[in-house]
């Protein structure tokens, strides 16, 4: 078995030793140019959403801790009158 696969083995590097592609120069220059250009960062949708919604939840944290200094507004002692 192992005489086999080495057979095939060699039969297939043999077979695929000399294989070349020949390509229009066209498409490398244009591969190569659109390698070497710089590309802007992308972020994602919902990690831009999630920090505009993140912000958003902080400022109005910070509004109504300043507005009720008890915390009455988030179901603290205010709220229930302890």
């Amino acid at each position: 078995m192992q005489d086999i696969n080495t057979e095939f083995d060699k039969e297939i590097r043999s077979i695929l030793a000399d294989a070349e592609e020949e390509v229009p120069s066209y498409l490398m220059d244009e591969v190569f140019s659109r390698l070497d250009r710089k590309r802007k960062p992308v972020l994602p949708l919902w990690l831009k959403r999630t920090t505009a919604a993140m912000a958003a939840e902080t400022w109005l944290t910070a509004a109504c801790d300043k507005r009720c200094p008890s915390k009455a507004c988030w179901g603290g002692a205010g709220a229930y009158g302890k």
